[in-house]
């Protein structure tokens, strides 16, 4: 057993790198422990470093097996990506970096002090290096760039001239402007790479500290407790079981795996703990539960080759419109993106997309330790669009999506529109490898030749072929497109809820610190009390730094402070 160590990070993640850098800058010792793999930040690999997010393809960089029920019209489950790397779902997903509209964290300062949107604005600022707006502040360690709007490849500049003709405004800064409108999507990323959690705050430098330790392919199986306190965790370590112990332990991995962990050290609902013959340390019915996350449905297109995105545009994800349904109420609730490239081979430079997703969900969904052979596995149960107000929300969104592609000046843009969603047979080609890369080349030229030929080889190749004009107007084609092709994105929140501690539907408190439990704490997407209206990964950095800042007492600045503060605790 390990004791030379303060404060141990359960996941080096996206939140996970941001806490250990913080505390080692107020001079902890400090373990970072990762299931998957270590990547040197100054020298990533090629598809880690890209603009296009081609490491959210490499399976190597994932839990392998797991899979979620996140069909609306089917029990069956479908894998589903959490990333398993250093750097987490920051080195693997689009980069899109919105910040949440004001009304989201306003809404959690309700019930929970220090959370409200000025403050968390303030940690936002801290974190960013924002093109758009240099100059008003010492900038973070963030760079967030956006694409401008005279380099708009055609098929996105079509629909943001289409939006504007349905009587939507132009948004320069979506992270500035709270409002509907179309606009350019910030990023994380510089002009040349991606901008991760463990680019941005565990450099050389952090990483030659001798107080940072970093261990990689070691899974965490459980916490170790002297009676109500946490001091340590039990890991596989390189295939050996292996035990540490500290003063602090900060759980970061993640809304899937931090419940389940956890659930497997007998923290959660004492019921199903009992059942699974797991002593119970703390019962708290929470955990697991309150399950977010952000569904998705859209559409696909065959672009001429005039409407292709230009190989100099790097980047995926640039331009969205942000849309109120006035359901309900529903302010911002739905993001409407089109894609000018689909993926990143041959054969989705030459498909754009357009999706629509409801980023205020209602429906809430589960993470719960099950029995399974030789163990325990992971349940995962998102419920998407069994709250009927979701269900009208997306039908507003969907419908306003398909009313845009067939705007005649979009129509210019595009050839026949097909059904997107994301079967095996998609998965299959998207993996990456000169096989695939040779593949999808081969397809895109047969699609692009005559219209004739390119219909035929849709009807082979799906089920409902090419869609005409008419079709796409059919109100019950679009209810039941949108009902069997929502699938979830990977913004996964809220299973161990900030709350007040007499509050059954809490899990930790304002500052983290899981109830009824001494030195652990949660700093990651799943202490979200609701999902933010935005893209997750800079809201959970924000969320990191704001733990940070509430377990160390005081705001500290990068770089390392010269005479930094012992760990408190």
């Amino acid at each position: 057993m390990s004791s030379d160590i303060d404060v141990i990070v359960v996941g080096a993640g996206t939140s996970g790198c941001i806490i250990a850098r913080r505390f080692l800058n107020a001079g902890a010792r400090v373990l970072l422990i990762e299931a998957g793999q270590d990547v040197d930040p100054q020298h990533l690999p090629a598809d880690m470093s890209d603009i296009y997010p081609r490491s959210y393809y490499n399976p190597a960089y994932a839990w392998p097996g797991l899979v979620a029920h996140q069909q609306v019209v089917s029990d069956a489950p479908s894998p589903f990506i959490q990333a398993r790397v250093l750097g987490g779902g920051s080195s693997l997903m689009g980069m899109v970096a919105l910040r949440g509209l004001s009304a989201d964290y306003d809404e959690w300062a309700q019930r929970l002090p220090d959370w409200s949107s000025d403050q968390v604005n303030r940690t936002f600022t801290q974190l960013e290096d924002d093109d758009a707006r240099s100059g008003t502040g010492p900038p973070g360690p963030v760079s967030i760039r956006r694409l401008d709007r005279s380099s708009w490849p055609p098929f996105i500049a079509a629909v943001g001239d289409a939006a504007a003709r349905a009587g939507f405004t132009h948004i320069p800064d979506l992270n500035a402007d709270d409002g509907d409108g179309f606009g350019p999507l910030p990023l994380s990323r510089t002009s040349t790479r991606r901008v991760s959690s463990a680019t941005a705050f565990l450099p050389a430098t952090a990483r030659a500290n001798d107080r940072l330790r970093i261990v990689p392919d070691s899974e965490v199986r459980r916490l170790l407790f002297s009676g109500s306190r946490c001091v340590g965790v039990a890991a596989v370590t390189a295939g050996r079981a292996v035990t540490y112990s500290a003063d602090h332990v900060v759980l970061c991995a993640g809304a899937v795996f931090t419940p389940l962990l956890l659930q497997r050290s007998g923290i959660g609902d004492p019921d199903l703990l009992r059942g699974l013959g797991i002593d119970v340390v703390a019962p708290l019915r929470a955990v697991g539960e309150n399950l977010q996350n952000h569904p998705v449905a859209g559409v696909a297109a065959h672009l001429p080759r005039s409407a292709r995105q230009p190989a100099s545009i790097r980047q995926g994800f640039i331009a969205a419109l942000r849309v109120s349904s006035g359901i309900d109420a529903g302010v911002g609730d739905l993001l409407v993106i089109p894609l000018n490239k689909s993926s990143w081979h041959g054969l989705g430079v030459a498909t754009a997309g357009m999706g629509v997703t409801l980023m205020a969900p209602r429906s809430r969904g589960s993470v719960r330790l099950v029995a399974g052979q030789g163990g325990y596995r992971p349940s995962v149960s998102f419920n998407f669009l069994s709250d009927p107000v979701d269900r009208q929300r997306m039908q507003h969104g969907f419908d306003l999506a398909i009313d845009l592609l067939r705007d005649p000046e979009v129509r210019k843009n595009r050839h026949e529109v097909f059904p997107a969603s994301y079967t095996k047979t998609v998965r299959t080609l998207n993996a990456p490898g000169l096989r695939n890369a040779v593949l999808t080349r081969a397809i895109a030229a047969l699609l692009s030749g005559p219209g004739i030929g390119r219909r035929a080889m849709l009807r082979i190749g799906m089920s409902t072929g090419s869609l005409s004009e008419q079709r796409l107007a059919q109100q019950q084609w679009r209810q039941d497109t949108l009902l069997g092709g929502t699938f979830g994105t990977y913004h996964v929140a809220g299973t161990c809820a900030m709350g007040p501690p007499d509050d059954d539907t809490s899990v930790v408190d304002h500052r983290g610190d899981v109830i009824g439990i001494n030195g652990l704490t949660v700093a990651d997407a799943s202490i979200m009390p609701t999902i933010p209206r935005a893209n997750t990964n800079l809201p959970v950095q924000m969320v990191a730094m704001r733990i940070a800042d509430l377990q160390l007492h005081e705001a500290q600045r990068f770089p390392e402070q010269p005479g930094a503060a012992p760990h408190p605790r």
